[in-house]
C-alpha cells in the first residue's frame, strides 16, 4: 500500500512523484518498490439535478453564448470542458447543434482554407 497526503495537492495543478510502497506484512529480503503518480487535482461538487438546471437551460440555448464565453475562460481545461459539454447536448439530442454551430463559426472566422481547425479551440476539441 501507499499513502499520499491529499491536503498537499493544490487544486488544478498536475503532480509527478514517486511513492515508496509498504507492506502489512513483513516481506523477507523483498523490496516492495516504489509507485510513480502522474495527476492533476480536481475537485467537482456534485449537487442535485434541479440546482443545474437553469444553468443547463442557458448553456443549451440556441446561439450557444455561454458556450462561447466558457470557450474563452477554460484555459487549459478545454478538454474536460469539451466532454462536460458534449454530455450535456448528448443526453438533450442536440449534439450535432453544438458541433455544427462552433464548427460553423470556426470557419467563418478563418480566412485561408489551408488553415482551418488547425488552432486549438473549443471546436477542434470537440472533433476529437
Amino acid at each position: 500500500f501507499m499513502r499520499c497526503q491529499l491536503s498537499r495537492l493544490q487544486k488544478g495543478h498536475a503532480t509527478d512523484e514517486w511513492f515508496q510502497l509498504s507492506s502489512h506484512i513483513p516481506l523477507k529480503g523483498i523490496e516492495p518498490g516504489s509507485l510513480r503518480v502522474r495527476a492533476r487535482y480536481s475537485m467537482e461538487k456534485i449537487m442535485p439535478e434541479e440546482e443545474y438546471s437553469e444553468f443547463k437551460e442557458l448553456i443549451l440555448q440556441k446561439e450557444l453564448h455561454v458556450v462561447y464565453a466558457l470557450s474563452h475562460v477554460c484555459g487549459q481545461d478545454r478538454t474536460l470542458l469539451a466532454g462536460i459539454l458534449l454530455k450535456i447536448f448528448l443526453h438533450e439530442k442536440l449534439e450535432s447543434l453544438l458541433l455544427r454551430t462552433l464548427n460553423d463559426r470556426e470557419i467563418s472566422m478563418e480566412d485561408e482554407a489551408t488553415t482551418l481547425f488547425r488552432a486549438t479551440t473549443l471546436a477542434s476539441t470537440l472533433m476529437e
